[in-house]
């Protein structure tokens, strides 16, 4: 599981601004490892901690096309064709 850790006091927006290839990455990975189980409801994608306060940020499952079709289209920016295959098998699961 990712984890972003910040001294100084910073919006999640910011957060989210400055980490978005390293989100939607978390975002993949924790919906690769569990899209099968059909009994989760939610994933853990990122725990931020902001001046010792803990963020735990979770995906819906029914969020998960939604968040992989976001992450196909920086993966296709960043030139990582194998994971844009295994999202779209994802999704293809999903349906």
């Amino acid at each position: 599981m990712e984890r972003l850790e910040y001294k100084e006091d910073i919006s999640l927006d910011q957060v989210f601004k400055e980490n978005d290839y390293i989100v939607k990455n978390a975002a993949f990975q924790a919906i690769h490892q569990n899209y099968f189980k059909r009994n989760k409801d939610c994933v853990l994608v990122i725990t931020i901690i902001i001046c010792n306060t803990e963020h735990s940020i979770r995906l819906s499952r029914n969020l998960y096309i939604t968040m992989l079709e976001y992450c196909i289209t920086t993966f296709e920016k960043t030139e990582e064709y194998e994971k844009c295959l295994v999202a779209n098998e994802i999704i293809k699961n999903l349906k």
